[in-house]
Order: C-alpha cells, then sequence, then structure tokens
C-alpha cells in the first residue's frame, strides 16, 4: 500500500470577490476599464514619467502616480506635487534664517568648547603642542616652547577667545544656513536640478538634457 504525500502543492485562494473569468481592470475584449487605466496609469506615458522625474525628481514622480490613481487628471496631480513644492520653497526659506542662526551660534559655542579643550585639558594641550612642533621645523626646543606658549596665552585671553568664536560663528553660519534651506526640499525628493527647473522652467535644452539622462536612469530603476 502506497502513501501519498500531499505537502507539496500549490494552493491559491484569490481575494475576496474574485470570480473565475472575470478580471477586475480588463474588459472582456483585454482593454481596460475607467478605473484599470487608473490603476496602471495608461495615460502616464514614459515621456510624463521623465518629464516629471526631471522636474520633481524620483519621488516626485512617484507621488504624481499615485494621484492618478486616485482619478486626478495629470494636469491636476502636477499641480498638486507644484504645491508641494512650493511649501517646501517656503520651509526652505525659513530654515535658512532659521539654520543661520542656530548656526552661528552653534558656531561659536564650539569654538569657545575647542578653546577649552585645547588649554585646560591635557589632551587639548598635547595636540596644541604637536600643532606648534609641525609648524615649527627646524626651530629649537626653546624656540618650540616659546611659541606653544605664546598660542596659549593668546587662546586663554579674551581676544584669542572672541577671535576663535567669531569664525567658527562664521563657518556655522554657512553650514546652518546650506542646511536648513536644502532639508525640506531634500526630505520631499526635490533635486538642485529640479528647484533650478522651478525657477526657469522646462525649456533649457542643455539643462534638459542632463536632466532627461538622469530622469532614464530614474526609470529604470522603477521599472519603466
Amino acid at each position: 500500500m502506497y502513501a501519498v504525500d500531499y505537502s507539496n502543492y500549490l494552493q491559491h485562494h484569490g481575494i475576496l470577490g474574485m470570480k473565475w473569468g472575470i478580471r477586475r481592470y480588463q474588459n472582456a475584449d483585454g482593454s481596460l476599464t475607467s478605473a484599470g487605466k487608473r490603476r496602471y496609469n495608461e495615460n502616464y506615458n514614459p515621456d510624463q514619467i521623465r518629464r516629471d522625474i526631471a522636474v520633481y525628481g524620483k519621488r516626485g514622480a512617484k507621488r504624481i502616480s499615485k494621484d492618478m490613481d486616485r482619478g486626478i487628471p495629470i494636469s491636476g496631480a502636477r499641480s498638486l506635487e507644484a504645491r508641494r513644492y512650493h511649501k517646501a520653497e517656503e520651509a526652505s526659506n525659513t530654515g535658512r534664517k532659521v539654520g543661520k542662526v542656530v548656526g552661528a551660534l552653534g558656531g561659536a559655542a564650539l569654538g569657545i568648547a575647542a578653546v577649552y579643550g585645547l588649554t585646560q585639558t591635557a589632551k587639548g594641550r598635547s595636540i596644541c603642542s604637536n600643532i606648534v612642533n609641525k609648524f615649527s621645523s627646524g626651530s629649537s626646543m626653546a624656540q618650540k616652547m616659546q611659541r606653544y606658549q605664546n598660542v596659549q596665552e593668546f587662546l586663554r585671553s579674551p581676544r584669542g577667545m572672541g577671535m576663535v568664536a567669531v569664525g567658527a560663528g562664521i563657518v556655522g553660519t554657512f553650514i546652518g544656513k546650506a542646511v536648513g534651506k536644502n532639508a525640506p526640499l531634500a526630505a520631499k525628493g526635490y533635486t538642485s536640478l529640479a528647484r533650478h527647473d522651478m525657477k526657469v522652467g522646462y525649456t533649457e535644452k542643455t539643462t534638459r538634457d542632463e536632466r532627461d539622462k538622469k530622469a532614464d536612469k530614474a526609470m529604470q530603476k522603477m521599472g519603466y
């Protein structure tokens, strides 16, 4: 007598409401229903996708595609994405101002902390000594020691600490400004090219060709 093993078989239950021979998104002749067109975005052709990737970035094109899935026409979906961009741009302008102030204060604080570390801690003094020795090659030990003491005195003085704090604050201003400006746009996936395009329009041929090349690569990754 043979035992039958039923462990290796394929089981398919379908989905709720499924009927054999009836497809949700296709008519009997194979054409897409209105729901199918929304589902597969038949009206969202590769040229339009390429243009939207170039203008709004890959994530922007995906958002447009999702809006079209909900039945919104491409013109409306693009308008919604343009609104998202302008909101991100407003946040970018605010972020640039806030980042400028925060960066300046943070840079100054880090500068003061660095001065404290170089003058008040053993490791910091050792680092300071190594830097002085590196820029004093060929000098005698006495000269190196004198320069090290001069540097330490300068850093401890209010003038030296102030100069370091101001310098670090200026550097922090530029960093904070850049981060605050780009973070809201980058969070939505808007590239620098997309930001440029929103200002000058999708018209400049050289810039458009460059964007189209990047858009083609993005489309390949998206499976188009």
